[in-house]
């Protein structure tokens, strides 16, 4: 009789230590996802932050680049005047203004992961900035027709965004700023 229950007690603790294998190796996973998530939005909140300080402070004609991270399930667009973003030319996404741009230009950095496109920024807006300063910007991406900056995030989410300033239009564009020749 002894030799039963010594193995039971042998298979007890067995199962034990494979269930707590099992949960540290389950925790371990959920926290690194946690952490890349973090890191992810992040990286994309600081890429906004110094995105609207270059706009902020950029001279007329002058040109640059920077590195930017823009996370799949993102967007980058902009508002003009308290206007949604309307579905134009390859942008091709209506996107609602939320209600803390005002009736100013402004640019927002939305999620995309838990809403449609056309609520992504009065739902899930990360972060907005309202150029109450600068009234009269416009900002062009050579990827939409018809002056509007629309940016999804991409699987890698990092990219080189380029910008220049002409006037009151912001330029932001992934290599030349300039429309091809017809």
């Amino acid at each position: 009789m002894i030799s039963w229950n010594k193995m039971g007690t042998e298979e007890a603790s067995l199962s034990f230590l494979v269930g707590i294998i099992i949960a540290i190796l389950l925790g371990s996973t959920i926290l690194i996802v946690v952490i890349q998530w973090y890191q992810t939005t992040t990286k994309a909140e600081q890429s906004f932050d110094a995105l609207v300080n270059t706009i902020v402070t950029v001279e007329d004609k002058e040109k640059g680049s920077m590195a930017f991270s823009l996370p799949k399930n993102n967007i980058l667009v902009s508002f003009k005047n308290g206007q949604d973003h309307p579905e134009e030319g390859d942008c091709d996404e209506a996107v609602d203004v939320p209600t803390s741009c005002g009736t100013v230009p402004c640019i927002c950095l939305c999620s995309t992961r838990f809403s449609e496109y056309e609520d992504a920024c009065t739902k899930n807006s990360v972060e907005c900035y309202a150029f109450t300063e600068q009234k009269e910007y416009m900002f062009s991406d050579a990827l939409c027709d018809g002056g509007s900056l629309y940016r999804e995030g991409a699987s890698n989410g990092i990219f080189t965004l380029f910008y220049e300033k002409e006037g009151n239009t912001i330029k932001l564009c992934d290599g030349s700023c300039e429309k091809p020749a017809s």
